[in-house]
């Protein structure tokens, strides 16, 4: 792991609401002090449970699960960062929390927001039809909550964007599949990949630019 990415964690470990076991963080400082010394001597376990626990008696078995619970905290690290770097997808968790609690009012301030963006957003690739799509049904969701059943166009538009999403992502693979099927057969030389790869960028390029209808998301 990176220096900078074991700062993070560290950080990370630090937040009472993250980790509440002292034992943990101080085995992460250690950690953080010695990096990128990672050896047999620096990691052994009765070193690792003295950062730990300080002067008690070795236990394996007290080391073990904490090191485990390290592992879960770490992994959990690498979930918030992922989710930190997409913006769509905390919006998107936002909505779905604002709406499982009924704050109804934000909720549509939220979703207000939102399309504002996207009105500033040109981009009709693939991704952008699938976030349309999941947005159009968490709108969904959130008219059955509150009981609106005049939401005919809602459902339109849901349809209308998977059907994009799905239709690019199909003709994108299909460019991709043939320029490896060309790739790999026999007498293929390497002009001939740098062809092949050359027109399916082109292609690819066309079908995320094409607009044969509008992008739309459904209205709360």
């Amino acid at each position: 792991m990176p220096k900078k990415d074991l700062r993070r964690f560290r950080d990370f470990s630090r937040s009472p609401y993250f980790n509440k076991h002292k034992d943990l963080r101080r085995l992460i400082d250690y950690l953080w002090r010695i990096h990128p010394r990672f050896d047999e001597k620096t990691c052994e376990k009765q070193r690792l449970f003295q950062e730990a626990f300080g002067a008690d008696v070795f236990d394996e078995g007290k080391l073990a699960p904490l090191l485990t619970y390290g592992r879960r905290l770490l992994e959990e690290f690498w979930v918030y960062e992922e989710m930190s770097q997409d913006p769509f997808q905390k919006q998107l968790y936002l909505l779905q929390g604002l709406r499982k609690r009924e704050l109804f009012p934000h909720y549509a301030k939220q979703v207000k927001k939102i399309q504002e963006q996207w009105k500033a957003d040109a981009s009709q690739d693939t991704e952008t039809y699938y976030r349309a799509f999941r947005l159009d049904r968490e709108a969904v969701l959130y008219n059955h909550q509150i009981e609106r059943h005049d939401d005919e166009l809602l459902y339109q538009a849901k349809q209308e964007n998977l059907d994009r999403f799905y239709i690019l992502e199909k003709l994108m693979d299909a460019c991709e599949i043939s320029v490896r099927q060309k790739f790999f057969a026999p007498g293929c030389s390497c002009a001939c990949w740098t062809l092949c790869s050359s027109r399916s960028k082109r292609i690819k390029k066309g079908l995320s630019r094409c607009r044969p209808l509008p992008r739309t998301t459904g209205s709360i």
